[in-house]
């Protein structure tokens, strides 16, 4: 178990190092948090999907980013807002939430993924 653990760990410390930081760019996605509701606004034409998580929350899951359409998204244009108490590992001890956001891209007539970038919110 502790080896298993530890894999997933470096995992993560793996992907999260070729994920994107916002902080260092200008982009067209946003997320806040207002009040009870995390707030995410899709300033492009396409559609980003998302997905929210108690960075604590991060060390103990097994995550990869989708484009099925069951995989929350926000569409091209749009703002929503999503009860904090629907994101992932959310309690009333959660200090930050990790928003991973990407666009479908298609390689040989199929959509998959494409980079992902992040917000990193304190509440």
């Amino acid at each position: 178990m502790k080896k298993i653990l530890l894999l997933t760990i470096g995992i993560i410390l793996v992907a999260s190092y070729g994920c994107s930081n916002d902080d260092l760019q200008t982009d067209v996605f946003s997320a806040k948090i207002e009040g009870d509701k995390l707030v995410l606004a899709n300033l492009s034409g396409s559609d980003v999907f998302y997905f929210a998580v108690d960075q604590e929350e991060l060390a103990l899951i097994d995550w990869a980013p989708s484009v099925s359409a069951d995989q929350p998204k926000v569409s091209g244009n749009q703002t929503i807002k999503v009860p904090l108490t629907d994101i992932s590992g959310y309690s009333d001890n959660t200090k930050v939430i990790i928003v991973h956001y990407w666009n479908a891209i298609v390689e040989a007539g199929q959509s998959k993924p494409g980079e992902i970038k992040i917000h990193r919110l304190e509440l």
